[in-house]
C-alpha cells in the first residue's frame, strides 16, 4: 500500500518507502546488497539481487528469525516516539492462511516495520519483504501463471509496489484498466494484489496481502462502485489470455428433500475452455465447490427454507450468472422418507423395479420393526413430485401421475394401526403449472397446491383428498405469484395460506399472504404488508398462533408476523456471533425459537430466544454452560415436547455416539449415548421428532435399519433408548432426481 511518508524521492536511486516510526510496513521490497563503499562515498541501497549475484547472506527459511537482511539504507533519523511499541509476534494469521491454503512459503512472517527497516523485515527468496503484498503476487504469479517472477524478473528492477507499473511499461507490457484472470491489479497509493476471477457483472476478485499493514491476508470481492478498484492492470502472463467468455447458466436446480438432507441436480453448464466446477451457496453463504451437477447438502434443519445458489466457473475463473432455488418446507421427497406415525418411527420408500413398481415401509412398533409393502403395482409418479406426508398419524405416499402438463394427483395412504395400504385415490386432472407444486397436510387431509393461470392472470389452486375424495378450487380473481425465492404454502389446522414477496414497484418490497380454508375449498382475500416495514422479505415461512410469519436474516434477524391486526416486524435479540450454517427458526405450531451456535471464548455454543406470540416480543437468550463435541455434518436443529434440540453426532468413528442439547425449562442440557452406538452408513441418517422426543435412525450394514430413541417427556432424566435394528429392507437405496 502506498507509504504514508511526503518525503521527496531522489533521482537515480531506488525509493524505500518510509513513514511514522511505530506504523507498521505495507508493501516494501528487501533490500539486500551490500553497501558499496568507496573511499568516504555515500552508501547507496540496492532493494534486490540480480541475475547471477550471490545473496547476502543466508536464505530465508521456512521458519525465519527477525534479522537484519542487509546494511540499512541511509536515511534521516525519525524522532522518537514517546514510548517504544511492544514488538510484534512471530507469524500472524494472515501468513499462516496463506501458506495453509495456498501454498505461500512464510507462515510466520514477522511483522516489517519501515521505521526500524532491517531489524524486523525478513526477505523471501524471490527479493521482496515476506509478508508484503509484493511477496503474495511474486508467489501467486509464479504458482498460477507458471512465470518464475522476483524482484528482477526480464531483467529488470522491480522495486517497491508503486513502480511496477513504469516497469511494466518499460517491458512492453502496457497498463490498462481492463481486469483478466491472472492480472496483477495496482494501486498508485503503492499496493498490488492478484487478480482471482472476474466475474459475469463486471466485479473482480482479488487476493491480497499486508493490505492492512499487519500481514493481513484475504480472497475479496471488489468493484467500481465499491469505492475500492485498482488503478491499473498489469498484464504480464494472464492465466488464460484469451479466454473471457464465461460458462452459461446452470439449469434451475431440482429439489429432493429428506428428513436432515437435501439434494440438488441441475443442467450442467456449457463453456468453450470447458467447465472447471460449480460453487455453490445456501443462503448467502459459501457451501461447497464440486465438479458435478449433483450436490448433497448433509447439514440441514426440517422445516427450514432455504435459498440455494449455483455459478458455474472455468479454468479461467470466469463466472456465470448465479441461478437460485428456493426449498419450501414440507413433506418428504424423493425416494425415501423417515415418518413418525401412531405406530412408531418407520422409513417408507419405493420398492420392486421400473416394470413392478411398489412402496412399502418398515414401522420400529411397540413389539419390533414390522414392513408393510404394498401387494399391488403402482404408479411411483413424476420424478420431484413424491412426497411422503404424515396425515392423521399415517403415512400417505403422494405424487402426480399422467401427463406433465395436465396431471392427476394420487394418495396411497398406510393406516399404521393395522399396517394395511389402502387404494390409490386418484384426482381429476390438475390445472396447476408444474412450477411451485407443493404437497401439504392439513387437518382436512393431504393437499397439493400450487400456481394457476399463466403470467398475465396469475392465479392458484389447491385438491384436497377428503373424506368423500379429492376436490379442487382455484383463484378465481388475479393475484402477484411474488419472488421464485419467497414462495411458500403455510399451514396449521384447516387453514393454509399462501405467502410471498411481492414487488408491485422498483425498489419497495411488500409481504402478502392470501389464506385458504381447506373444509370449506374457499380462498380469502390478500392480506399486504407496508413496503416501507423493516424486517426480512426472504427467510423460512413458519405457523404461529398469532398467524403466518417470516423469519430470517441476520442483520436484523427477526420475523414479520401477520396478526389479526395487520403485519408486525419483530427484531430477534442477538447475544455473540453465529455460526452461519447453523442457524434456524424452529417451530412448533404456536411459536418460534431462533436457534443457533454463538461464539463463547474460544468455542461454540448453543442459544436460543423465544418469540412471545401473545406480547409480540422476543425473550432474551439461553445460552448453554458448556458445549458437547458434536460433529459438523448432519447436525440438526429439532422442535421436541421438551422445547427445541441441537442433534449431531459424537465421539469418534472408533468410538461412534450421537447427543443433544436440549433446551428444556429455560435451561439447556446435554445428553449422549453411552457405550457405542453406530452412525449407520453414510447415504442416509436422519433425527427426527417423535411423540416422545428425538429419534436416531439409519441404515446400517447392507440392508438393516437401525433407530436410537431419547426420551424428553418430564421426568424421564433425558434417557435414551436401546437401538432397535431391523432384519433388513429392500426399499430403493438410490436416490432419483
Amino acid at each position: 500500500m502506498a507509504s504514508l511518508s511526503t518525503r521527496p524521492r531522489p533521482r537515480g536511486r531506488h525509493r524505500i518507502e518510509r513513514r511514522a516510526p511505530g506504523a507498521r510496513a505495507l508493501c516494501v521490497v528487501l533490500v539486500v546488497a551490500g553497501l558499496l563503499l568507496s573511499g568516504t562515498a555515500a552508501a547507496t541501497a540496492d532493494p534486490g539481487w540480480g541475475p547471477g549475484a550471490p545473496e547476502p547472506g543466508p536464505k530465508p527459511s521456512a521458519n525465519p528469525q527477525p534479522k537484519n537482511p542487509g546494511p540499512k539504507t541511509p536515511a534521516k533519523t525519525p524522532a522518537k516516539p514517546e514510548k517504544e511499541e511492544e514488538p510484534e509476534p512471530i507469524g500472524s494469521p494472515g501468513t499462516h492462511a496463506a501458506h495453509d491454503g495456498y501454498g505461500y512459503g512464510y507462515p510466520e512472517a514477522p511483522d516489517c516495520n519501515e521505521a526500524t527497516l532491517g531489524t524486523t523485515c525478513v526477505g523471501d527468496n524471490r527479493g521482496f519483504y515476506q509478508g508484503q503484498c509484493t511477496s503474495w503476487v511474486a508467489h501467486r504469479l509464479s504458482q498460477r501463471n507458471g512465470i518464475s517472477f522476483s524482484n528482477w524478473y526480464a531483467g529488470r528492477h522491480w522495486g517497491d509496489a508503486v513502480d511496477w507499473k513504469d516497469v511494466a511499461k518499460s517491458m512492453g507490457k502496457k497498463p490498462d484498466k481492463v481486469p483478466t484472470t491472472g492480472a496483477v491489479a495496482w494501486f498508485k497509493r503503492g499496493h498490488v494484489a492478484y487478480v482471482e476471477q472476474v466475474n459475469y457483472d463486471g466485479s473482480i476478485v482479488i487476493s491480497e496481502m499486508n493490505f492492512d499493514g499487519a500481514n493481513g491476508f484475504r480472497f475479496v470481492t471488489v468493484s467500481r462502485a465499491s469505492g475500492y478498484w485498482p488503478d491499473k492492470f498489469l498484464h504480464l502472463a494472464d492465466v488464460v489470455p484469451y479466454d473471457a467468455t464465461a460458462p452459461t447458466v446452470p439449469g434451475k436446480p431440482r429439489l429432493v428433500s429428506h428428513q436432515g438432507r437435501v439434494g440438488l441436480a441441475w443442467r450442467p453448464s456449457y463453456d468453450g475452455w470447458g467447465v472447471a466446477g460449480y460453487r455453490i451457496s445456501r443462503d448467502g453463504a459459501p457451501l461447497a465447490v464440486t465438479t458435478r451437477a449433483t450436490y448433497w447438502d448433509r447439514q440441514v434443519s426440517p422445516g427450514q427454507a432455504y435459498v440455494y445458489t449455483v455459478v458455474a466457473f472455468d479454468r479461467a475463473g470466469n463466472s456465470s450468472r448465479p441461478v437460485r432455488v428456493r426449498l419450501s418446507p414440507g413433506a418428504e421427497s424423493a425416494d425415501r422418507a423417515w415418518i413418525d406415525t401412531d405406530a412408531g418411527t418407520a422409513l417408507c420408500g419405493r420398492t420392486g423395479k421400473t416394470g413392478k413398481q411398489k412402496v412399502a415401509c418398515t414401522v420400529l412398533t411397540d413389539v419390533g420393526w414390522r414392513r408393510a409393502q404394498l401387494p399391488r403395482r403402482t404408479d411411483w409418479g413424476h420424478v420431484g413430485s413424491r412426497h411422503f406426508v404424515e396425515v392423521a398419524g399415517d403415512a400417505a405416499y403422494c405424487r402426480t401421475v399422467g401427463r406433465l402438463a395436465r396431471p392427476r394427483a394420487v394418495c396411497t395412504v398406510l393406516d399404521s394401526t393395522t399396517m394395511t395400504w389402502g387404494r390409490d385415490l386418484r384426482s381429476g386432472r390438475l390445472r396447476l403449472l408444474a412450477d411451485g407444486r407443493t404437497w401439504t397436510a392439513t387437518d382436512a387431509g393431504p393437499a397439493v397446491c400450487g400456481l394457476a393461470g399463466g403470467p398475465r392472470h396469475q392465479r392458484l389452486g389447491c385438491a384436497v383428498l377428503g373424506e368423500h375424495g379429492w376436490r379442487y378450487r382455484s383463484l378465481k380473481r388475479d393475484i402477484l405469484w411474488g419472488a421464485p425465492t419467497s414462495r411458500a404454502f403455510v399451514a396449521q389446522g384447516d387453514k393454509m395460506s399462501y405467502c410471498r414477496t411481492v414487488r408491485p414497484q422498483p425498489g419497495s418490497a411488500r409481504l402478502s399472504c392470501t389464506p385458504f380454508y381447506a373444509e370449506k375449498l374457499a380462498w380469502g382475500y390478500d392480506r399486504k404488508s407496508d413496503p416501507k416495514a423493516s424486517g426480512p422479505t426472504e427467510g423460512t415461512w413458519l405457523p404461529t398462533s398469532a398467524g403466518p410469519a417470516l423469519c430470517g436474516g441476520t442483520a436484523p434477524a427477526g420475523c414479520r408476523v401477520l396478526t389479526w391486526s395487520g403485519w408486525r416486524f419483530v427484531k430477534a435479540r442477538t447475544n455473540g456471533v453465529s455460526h452461519a450454517m447453523t442457524q434456524a427458526y424452529v417451530g412448533d405450531g404456536s411459536g418460534v425459537s431462533w436457534c443457533r451456535t454463538i461464539r463463547s471464548g474460544s468455542k461454540y455454543r448453543p442459544a436460543c430466544t423465544s418469540l412471545d406470540t401473545k406480547k409480540l416480543r422476543w425473550r432474551a437468550d439461553v445460552v448453554a454452560g458448556r458445549s458437547g463435541a458434536l460433529e459438523a455434518v448432519n447436525r440438526t436443529w429439532i422442535d421436541t415436547a421438551a422445547g427445541p434440540a441441537l442433534c449431531g453426532r459424537a465421539g469418534s468413528e472408533k468410538r461412534q455416539a450421537v447427543g443433544c442439547h436440549v433446551l428444556a425449562d429455560g435451561s439447556w442440557t446435554w445428553t449422549r449415548t453411552s457405550g457405542r452406538t453406530s452412525w449407520g452408513n453414510a447415504d442416509y441418517r436422519a433425527f427426527l421428532p417423535t411423540a416422545s422426543g428425538v429419534s436416531y435412525c439409519r441404515t446400517v450394514g447392507r440392508s438393516s435399519l437401525a433407530c436410537t430413541g431419547l426420551d424428553v417427556a418430564p421426568g424421564s432424566g433425558l434417557t435414551w433408548d436401546t437401538t432397535e435394528t431391523s432384519t433388513g429392507t429392500d426399499l430403493a437405496l438410490a436416490d432419483a432426481f
